[in-house]
């Protein structure tokens, strides 16, 4: 049997909050957008897509032996902007700064865990968090003042990482946590 997992950082409560509140203030309340939940925001560091569930518990500790030695770290919001398909815009993010502590986190995440068949993502890591996924141009047009939008220096530690399962629904997914861990001080 598989399941659908993936891993990833999750953000604090306070600096979330502020990115919360700066994209409320910045809302055209007439709408009616289906923002992405509290709950499902996070930046993806990895997404392994089917996994064999008889490989999960060999999984979690390839990623306790990579994540043993790694230490917590400070991370910034950098930008709002919009994935595209086309010429549409499907998705509003809030980027992550650029950081060589993320980027060697990721990469050793990818390493440990192609011994089990998952191949290394070829596209440069671009980390985000969803915020909207657009499903109009309605949408579209009542977001796309995001695009200027620079938010304010916030800073948060990188510190918790979860192993999620996702649940296709009707309603959409859901995540379940498989297991968290934590970065060292």
């Amino acid at each position: 049997m598989t399941i659908r997992t993936f891993l990833a950082l999750e953000i604090p409560d306070g600096p979330l909050q502020q990115i919360l509140d700066i994209r409320n203030n910045n809302l055209d309340h007439s709408q009616n957008i289906k923002w992405e939940p509290r709950e499902k925001l996070h930046v993806t560091l990895k997404f392994l897509g089917d996994t064999n569930s008889e490989d999960i518990n060999d999984i979690i500790i390839s990623l306790e032996s990579v994540f043993k030695e790694s230490r917590n770290f400070q991370l910034s919001f950098s930008e709002f902007g919009f994935f595209m398909k086309g010429d549409e815009s499907k998705i509003l993010w809030i980027g992550i700064d650029q950081s060589d502590m993320l980027n060697k986190l990721v990469e050793d995440v990818e390493s440990g865990l192609s011994k089990f068949g998952f191949r290394k993502e070829s596209r440069r890591f671009k980390p985000h968090i969803t915020l909207l996924r657009i499903k109009n141009k309605k949408d579209a047009c009542s977001v796309k003042h995001f695009t200027g939008l620079k938010p304010p220096l916030i800073k948060f530690t990188a510190e918790k990482l979860s192993f999620y399962e996702s649940m296709l629904l009707p309603r959409g997914s859901v995540y379940k946590s498989i297991k968290y861990f934590y970065l060292k001080n």
